[in-house]
């Protein structure tokens, strides 16, 4: 090989510069390696946490009927939804309540039971209500939360209570009629629901 011949070298012109087309490839390919390495890295993991209400509450009838008797696990049917009572003015009406926290830490809430009357219903209609050991008499609103007392179908009585993790709890609830309530035949409804503070 004759010494005045040069070996052509492979460059690229980049911004007017000339670049080595080995430093180019090399360049390219250390780009390619870390990509894989920050895809490998970066692979994304999903976790999906469905968070439901701790606190639930049920309405069963132990057949205390207007005479008073303990709530306790084996007074009745927990699960039931609807419960007819026939009751006259001036009688009380008990149900037996059933609650339970099922989380793992202590919670608070507010119970509320709520009473529908489409002929209409005021705090007046009923002379006493207890809820376990607490009246609830004062703690009796006009119409519904979201109403502000412009609703004369609704009242309801509030209550706040904590539940240690996972108890559970029997609470009668009474409610005294006013002897002078309503027309005969006139219909309550009665719903509870605890909604965690």
């Amino acid at each position: 090989m004759d010494e005045t011949q040069v070996k052509p070298r492979r460059a690229v012109k980049v911004l007017g510069k000339s670049i080595p087309v080995v430093v180019i490839l090399g360049i390219l390919m250390s780009g390619v390696a870390m990509a894989a390495l920050v895809s490998y890295m970066s692979n994304t993991q999903t976790v999906t946490a469905t968070v439901n209400s701790p606190l639930t509450l049920a309405a069963y009838d132990n057949g205390i009927g207007t005479s008073p008797s303990p709530c306790s696990t084996s007074s009745g049917d927990y699960g039931t939804t609807e419960i007819d009572k026939s009751l006259y003015g001036g009688e009380t009406m008990n149900i037996c309540m059933y609650s339970h926290n099922l989380a793992s830490v202590s919670e608070m809430g507010n119970t509320r039971i709520f009473v529908y009357n489409p002929d209409g219903v005021t705090c007046g209609d009923f002379s006493a209500a207890t809820y376990g050991v607490d009246s609830i008499i004062g703690n009796c609103y006009q119409g519904l939360p979201t109403t502000n007392g412009n609703d004369l179908t609704h009242v309801y009585f509030t209550l706040v209570t904590t539940w240690a993790a996972h108890q559970e709890a029997w609470d009668a609830l009474s409610v005294t009629f006013q002897e002078n309530v309503g027309p005969p035949g006139t219909i309550y409804t009665f719903n509870g629901v605890i909604t965690p503070r």
